[in-house]
């Protein structure tokens, strides 16, 4: 499956020792601090990484699936997330994390039709994890543009396909940011943007 094939680097770094990168292994609180100050940066390599995942990948299952493709780009949907939730960068590299685990686990693959819905889903659950104030699901069904009563839902399937595991260890969260900046070194766009930008 083409969604696996692109997650195998972090699949296959997830757990191992080894850790080239350049912010000191361990600090999860300077790493913290320093995407907070790129943390517009981290948004657009976080969805230039979904929609490279989305690609060509048109069956997936009924679930989170919608019934047509948002107008809004997933790069403006993170950049509303980004301005209402009001959370830290764990909140999203969290939701990647979580996002790897529901395809590992449920086996689905991430379209047009479906990516928006999965990701706000994930970052929902990642933000009530990690983040002590939160809001109800109203405020964030108003965000994400989807009913309460689906919201709902969608959040108790994905927290029971990832059987209730929210915990990230510090190797996954490292590997995940190496993960992330794979990509970027790696894709024209991501090039493109950094070298546009100026910025990390």
């Amino acid at each position: 499956m083409k969604t696996k094939c692109i997650f195998s680097i972090f699949a296959k770094n997830c757990y191992c020792n080894k850790m080239p990168y350049n912010l000191k292994r361990g600090k999860v609180k300077s790493t913290i601090q320093y995407l907070e100050e790129h943390i517009d940066e981290l948004i657009r390599r976080i969805a230039c990484i979904l929609m490279t995942l989305c690609k060509g990948n048109i069956q997936t299952s009924k679930l989170f699936c919608g019934n047509f493709i948002p107008n809004l780009s997933i790069v403006k949907y993170y950049e509303r997330i980004k301005k209402y939730f009001e959370c830290s960068p764990m909140v999203y590299i969290g939701s990647i994390i979580y996002l790897y685990r529901y395809i590992v686990i449920s086996g689905d693959t991430v379209n047009y039709l479906n990516i928006h819905r999965i990701i706000f889903i994930c970052c929902l659950i990642s933000v009530k994890y990690w983040e002590d104030n939160v809001f109800g699901n109203k405020f964030y069904s108003q965000i994400g543009g989807i009913n309460l009563r689906e919201l709902n839902g969608l959040e108790i399937s994905m927290l029971q396909t990832l059987q209730f595991k929210l915990d990230i260890s510090t190797n996954q969260f490292h590997h995940c940011i190496q993960f992330i900046l794979y990509h970027a070194n790696s894709c024209f766009m991501c090039r493109k943007s950094i070298k546009k930008d100026g910025s990390l």
